[in-house]
C-alpha cells in the first residue's frame, strides 16, 4: 500500500467575522488572515479556520483508506473548555488566490459545507 504525504498550502488561514451584534458577526466576514485561529474571542469575534491541501498528487483511482491531522493548540482563552474540530469539505478552485471580496462567500461555505463524519 503506497503511503503519501500531502502539507497543507501556504495561503491556508482563517477568516473572521467581527460586529456589535452576535447575529452578524456569524455570518459577515470582516477580514482574513494567514494565522489559524479557531472559535469565538470576546463577544462578538468568530474565527473559522480552514486548511487547503492540494490533491493533485493523488491519483484519479486512488482508494483513501486513513488520513491523519496534527496540530497543537498554543494558546488558549479558556483551556478549561473542550471543543470540537469539524472537517468540512470545500472546492477551493473557485477560491484561489482568496480575495477580500470573496471573504463572505467563503466564511458562510463553512456553515453549510459537506460535512465528514467519518
Amino acid at each position: 500500500m503506497k503511503s503519501i504525504t500531502i502539507y497543507a498550502s501556504t495561503d491556508s488561514g482563517y477568516i473572521v467575522g467581527s460586529s456589535t451584534d452576535y447575529a452578524t458577526a456569524h455570518s459577515t466576514a470582516t477580514n482574513f488572515s494567514s494565522d489559524l485561529y479557531v472559535g469565538q474571542y470576546s463577544a462578538y469575534n468568530v474565527y473559522r479556520s480552514f486548511l487547503k491541501f492540494p490533491t493533485t498528487d493523488i491519483p484519479a483511482n486512488a482508494v483513501i483508506r486513513n488520513a491523519q491531522f496534527r496540530g497543537n493548540a498554543y494558546l488558549t482563552a479558556n483551556n478549561s473548555r473542550p471543543f470540537d474540530v469539524d472537517i468540512i469539505k470545500q472546492d477551493w478552485s473557485l477560491y484561489d488566490p482568496i480575495v477580500t471580496t470573496d471573504l463572505d462567500t467563503i466564511f458562510d461555505a463553512f456553515l453549510v459545507g459537506t460535512k465528514d463524519v467519518t
